[in-house]
């Protein structure tokens, strides 16, 4: 039997990928289009990871992990402006580009195969969920 936690984007995807473009020039670019998304934070996804081992009830389940509220990445940038004080914005830019720089940048092909079709999910709309068959309050 096995107990599979599901995550969705995380919150550190910002300090982690985003950070240094908006640090040099405001702007952070993505294929994601104006799908909303549910991040989440790390520490939360550690929490519910470490409970799933310790608690019969959630044995065998599947956990999906969700941030408690959807935004897009133009609202995300929305959001850094406002507790910087800097003006930060968001460039969507086709997939095609995405993988063409991620590509040149040396991601290897399987990483960036695997980032398209997850950020196709994404634009889909599937992340955008913030239900999830449990929450932290109820796990614990």
């Amino acid at each position: 039997t096995v107990t599979s936690i599901r995550p969705n984007f995380f919150y550190q995807n910002f300090t982690n990928y985003y950070a240094k473009d908006i640090r040099e020039s405001g702007t952070f670019y993505g294929p994601f289009g104006d799908a909303k998304v549910s991040f989440v934070d790390t520490r939360d996804v550690g929490t519910v990871c470490a409970m799933a081992f310790v608690l019969d009830h959630v044995y065998g389940k599947v956990i999906n992990v969700p941030g408690p509220e959807s935004f897009s990445y133009a609202e995300a940038a929305e959001i850094i402006s406002n507790i910087t004080g800097t003006k930060v914005t968001f460039t969507d830019i086709p997939d095609e580009k995405f993988r063409e720089l991620a590509l040149k940048a040396g991601t290897p092909k399987i990483l960036v195969d695997s980032l398209s079709e997850l950020y196709g999910i994404s634009r889909a709309g599937y992340s955008a969920s913030t239900e999830s068959q449990f929450n932290l309050t109820e796990i614990v």
